[in-house]
C-alpha cells in the first residue's frame, strides 16, 4: 500500500525542499500529493516557522503554463507570484523520482475566481464581446448564478479543465487528481436568511442544481421535459422558503427519493452523472497513458453521497484510474461500509484510494484513527493519502509516522 501526504507549494517554500522531503522521508510516505492549483481558501498552518495563517492568492495556479497552449484561450490560468520565486513543479517531478516518491499534482479547481482583466485573453474585431465567465456559472432553478462555480456541462469550462491538466502533466508527475470539478455542493444554510431551509436537506440540495442552457440541452436530449420539470422544482422551493407547511421529501442514498416532487427529477439529477462522468473520461482520453487520474469527490460520504455532484462512482470508474474517496466517516464501521459499497460500484475498473486526516470532523483518538487505516489496509485499499501536512498540528504529525511505521 501506498502512503501519501498532501503538500501545499507555499508550505515546501517556506520549510525549503529540502527539509520538507527530509520530513517526508521520516513519516515513511512514498508519495506526494502538491497543489497546483488552488481557489483561495485561507489556511491555518499550526507547526509552521513563521505565517500561522496564510491567505493564497484566489484561483491561482501554482506552475507555469504552456504559453503556445494558452494563447488563443479565454479562459487561462492565473500563475500565483509564488512561481516567480519557487516554482516547485519545475524541479520537484525529477527530485521526487530520484527519492522513489510518486507525485501527484492536485487540481481543486472550483469555485472558480477570474484572472485580472489583463490575463484574460479577449477576442478582437467588430462582432467581438468580452468574456464573461459569470455566464457560464451555475444556474439554479430561479435563475440565480453561482458566482465561481463552473458549470460542467458548458463545452468551454470543459476544455479548460482538459487543457490546465494536460499542461500540469507535462512537468513530469505521475498523477493529476481532480478536485471540486463536478456541479457544487453549496452550504446555503450558511448564509444569512437560510434559517427558513436550515431544516430541509433536499430543498438546500435544489437550490443548487444547475437548470443552465447547457444542462437543459443535455436532459431534453434524454427525452426529459425540462420546463415543467424546472416549474415543480421552483414551485417546491417557493413553498420551503416562505414557510409553509407541506412534505418535504429526504434525502437519501438516491435521487429516487425527490421523485415525489417531480417523477422525471431523478432522472434529470443521474444525468448529471454523465455530464461529470463524460469529463473525466474525456480528460484521462487526452493525457499520456503513463500519468494516471485520480477522480476525488467532494462528498463527505461518496458512496452514497456523490450522486449529488454527478460524481457516483460507478459512472466515474468509467473514466478515471482511480477513484479517492474522504475517509471522515465517523467510526471505523461506517467507514468499512462506505469503502465496501465503493468498491461494488467500482466493480474493479478503477482502484480505490482513501483520504484521511487526524483531524475529524467528529473528533477521534489515535487509536480510532490507527483502526481506520488498518482496516483501509485490509481492505485492500491502493493508497492512503493524509490531509495536508501543513495544516496538522504536531501531536497529529507524529501519528502519521506511527500508523505509516505498521
Amino acid at each position: 500500500m501506498d502512503h501519501g501526504i498532501e503538500l501545499h507549494p507555499w508550505d515546501i517554500a517556506e520549510e525549503g525542499l529540502e527539509q520538507t522531503l527530509a520530513q517526508v522521508a521520516l513519516l515513511g510516505a512514498n508519495r506526494l500529493s502538491v497543489t497546483a492549483a488552488w481557489p483561495g481558501q485561507a489556511v491555518m498552518r499550526p507547526h509552521a516557522p513563521a505565517q500561522r495563517l496564510h491567505f493564497p492568492e484566489r484561483g491561482a495556479a501554482y506552475f507555469k503554463p504552456d504559453k503556445d497552449l494558452w494563447k488563443d484561450t479565454r479562459f487561462r490560468p492565473n500563475v500565483a507570484d509564488l512561481v516567480m520565486v519557487d516554482d516547485i513543479f519545475s524541479t520537484l517531478p525529477v527530485r521526487a523520482q530520484r527519492e522513489g516518491l510518486a507525485l501527484e499534482a492536485r487540481i481543486v479547481f472550483l469555485p472558480y475566481v477570474p484572472p485580472p482583466v489583463a490575463v484574460s485573453a479577449e477576442p478582437t474585431g467588430p462582432e467581438s464581446k468580452p468574456f464573461r465567465p459569470e455566464t457560464l456559472y451555475v444556474r439554479n432553478a430561479f435563475g440565480d448564478r453561482l458566482p465561481g462555480y463552473l458549470c460542467p456541462a458548458r463545452e468551454e469550462v470543459r476544455r479548460y479543465l482538459i487543457d490546465l491538466a494536460g499542461d500540469i502533466a507535462s512537468s513530469g508527475v505521475e498523477s493529476i487528481v481532480l478536485e471540486q470539478y463536478g456541479f457544487p455542493l453549496f452550504d446555503f444554510s450558511r448564509m444569512s436568511g437560510a434559517d427558513v431551509i436550515a431544516d430541509a436537506p433536499a430543498a438546500q440540495f435544489l437550490m443548487g442544481v444547475c437548470f443552465c442552457d447547457a444542462c437543459v440541452a443535455r436532459g431534453e436530449a434524454m427525452n426529459i421535459e425540462i420546463s415543467p420539470l424546472a416549474w415543480r422544482v421552483r414551485n417546491f422551493l417557493e413553498r420551503v422558503l416562505s414557510g409553509e407547511s407541506g412534505p418535504v421529501p429526504p434525502l437519501t442514498a438516491s435521487p429516487d427519493g425527490l421523485a415525489e416532487i417531480d417523477e422525471l427529477l431523478p432522472a434529470y439529477l443521474r444525468s448529471r452523472n454523465d455530464i461529470v462522468g463524460t469529463l473525466v473520461r474525456d480528460l484521462r482520453s487526452e493525457l499520456r497513458d503513463d500519468v494516471r487520474v485520480t477522480a476525488f469527490p467532494a462528498s463527505r460520504f461518496p458512496a452514497t453521497q456523490a450522486w449529488r455532484e454527478g460524481g457516483e462512482v460507478a459512472r466515474l470508474a468509467a473514466g478515471a484510474d482511480v477513484i479517492r474517496l474522504q475517509g471522515e466517516a465517523p467510526d471505523e464501521g461506517r467507514l468499512k461500509a462506505d469503502l465496501d459499497i465503493a468498491r461494488r460500484r467500482a466493480g474493479g475498473r478503477a482502484t480505490l484510494s482513501l483520504r484521511l486526516s487526524p483531524d475529524s470532523p467528529h473528533g477521534q483518538t489515535f487509536e480510532e484513527f490507527a483502526k481506520k487505516v488498518a482496516m483501509a489496509r485490509d481492505l485492500g485499499i491502493e493508497s492512503i493519502v493524509f490531509a495536508n501536512l501543513g495544516e496538522l498540528a504536531n501531536s497529529h504529525v507524529k501519528w502519521l509516522s506511527k500508523v505509516i511505521a505498521v
